[in-house]
Formats: C-alpha cells, structure tokens, sequence
C-alpha cells in the first residue's frame, strides 16, 4: 500500500512539474527561442564554408547546441523554487528529493528532447530556401541503423550532463545571478573547446585538444560525430571528422569519449544530489 501511494505521489509531481514548466515563458525562451536564434546565426555564418568543403559532418554536433540552454532553465527552476512550500514540504507530500528530482528530470528530458526536434525541424525549413540542402545531404548520409541511434545516444546523454550540472551550480550556490554568469561562462565554454567549431584553427591544436579533455561537451561532441562517420568501424571517418587529414585527433576509439562522458556524468550526478540536498535545507 505504501509502495503504490509513493508511486501515485511520483506521478502528481512529475504532472505538476509538468504543469509549472509549460506556464512559465523561460521554457520556451532557453528551450526554442535561444536555440532557434543561434542556430540561425551559425546556420549562415558557417555555411559557405561548409558548403565549400562539404563539411556537413559539422550539422551533426548543431543538434546538441539546443540542449546547453537546459543549463538556464534547470537553474532558473531550482532558484525560484528552493524556498516554495513545494519544496519545503515534500516529505510531507510523500515525495523525496530524490524523487523530486528524478521527476524533474523526466519532465525536462522530455522537454528539451521535444525541443531538440522542433529546432532540427526549423534547420530543415531553413534549409529548404537555400541551394545545395546541405542539412538534407547531412540526413541522407545516414544510412545505417548505428548512425542514428550513435547520434539519439550522443544527445540523449549531452541533456544528462548538462541538467547535472547545472543542477549542481544551482543546488550548490543560492544567487540565480551569480548562477547564471557561471551558466553563461559554462556555455561559452562548451562552445568554443566542446569541438563545434572544429574547422577553426584554434580547435585542432595540441594546447586546445589538451585544455578540451577538461570540457565534458568535447566528449559528447565526439560521440556524434564518430557515430555519424562510422570512424570505429572504418578508420577513414576519423578524417572525416576533422578538416584536413594534417590535423590532430583528439580520440581514437568510440569508447574513449564514451568513457570519459560517463565518468563526468556520474560525479555530476552524484555531486548534485549531495548540493541539491544542501541547498534546500539552508
């Protein structure tokens, strides 16, 4: 009987999460609005270059662009949240924390993810008025059942990592400013040594590759694009990957950025727990 009212209580809190997170106007402001905006600026300021060599391997690490602005919405929740009598009160709801964020996650995974797909299928419309579709050439170049669940598994655990850790910034300090300036330095970050701009010749050089095996997107990023190009099956993809074969690669195995993505994901997961729980007590 315990077991089955913990189970109908889960339920109710993931349906009010659900609720509270399709009212307020900053989900479709991280989740669409910011996204749609910066894939249309990298859209056209790296398109000609693309086009030119056809360097439509790079489309593949734009669909994980959508899932970094989870890093504003999760911490904008927690924030706003920490001190209502929902989060106060959830023992007396029946409702752990660990289960308060288990729902959380549900509910944000499956936003973002949703999200991930509107924003591809903005790519495909804008990509409709120009000549070559090169977003449509990077879709038929899938050819396998691997490259697509390679590249569902890259996002799938890019929006794990990402909710970690903003879920330890946010548990961990209590000023949603301060959150956010380190949310926003987190992107920036993650943009510039995650490899999304691997034809840049900063991206490739030994100095950057190093500093980047600190960033876990670099990780993620990798995961897509060996999935896509198949590198673990044929060595060839790895110069695919990067812009001339010259130039340095930062992996060789599919597992290693696997491995190293899952090392970062469990002492986020683990660390944000442990903030979370401190954060709300405070």
């Amino acid at each position: 009987m315990k077991i089955k009212t913990q189970h109908l209580m889960f339920h109710r809190c993931i349906k009010y999460i659900f609720k509270s997170v399709l009212k307020t106007t900053r989900t479709y402001i991280y989740m669409l609005i910011a996204p749609i905006v910066l894939m249309t600026l990298v859209y056209f300021l790296w398109y000609q270059n693309i086009l030119k060599n056809s360097r439509y391997i790079l489309i593949t690490a734009f669909t994980l662009l959508p899932s970094l602005f989870l890093l504003f919405l999760v911490s904008y929740i927690i924030c706003e949240w920490r001190d209502s009598v929902f989060i106060k009160q959830l023992k007396n709801f029946g409702i752990s924390r660990f289960q308060f964020i288990s729902a959380l996650l549900i509910v944000l995974f499956t936003t973002n993810f949703l999200a991930i797909l509107l924003v591809i299928g903005y790519l495909f419309f804008l990509d409709s008025f120009r000549h070559p579709h090169i977003v449509q050439t990077w879709l038929f170049q899938m050819h396998t059942v691997d490259q697509w669940m390679g590249v569902v598994f890259g996002i799938i655990l890019n929006i794990l990592v990402v909710f970690f850790l903003s879920l330890l910034v946010s548990g961990a300090l209590k000023n949603i400013y301060l959150v956010q300036s380190i949310n926003i330095l987190i992107l920036v970050l993650f943009l510039f040594f995650g490899d999304f701009f691997i034809d840049l010749g900063y991206a490739t050089s030994k100095a950057t590759i190093v500093l980047g095996y600190f960033i876990p997107q670099k990780y993620l990023t990798w995961i897509v694009y060996m999935f896509y190009t198949q590198s673990e099956i044929n060595s060839y993809g790895f110069f695919l990957i990067v812009p001339a074969i010259d130039r340095n690669l930062s992996f060789l195995s599919i597992y290693q950025p696997i491995f190293g993505t899952l090392i970062f994901l469990g002492l986020f997961s683990v660390s944000s727990y442990f903030a979370f729980l401190m954060g709300t007590k405070r």
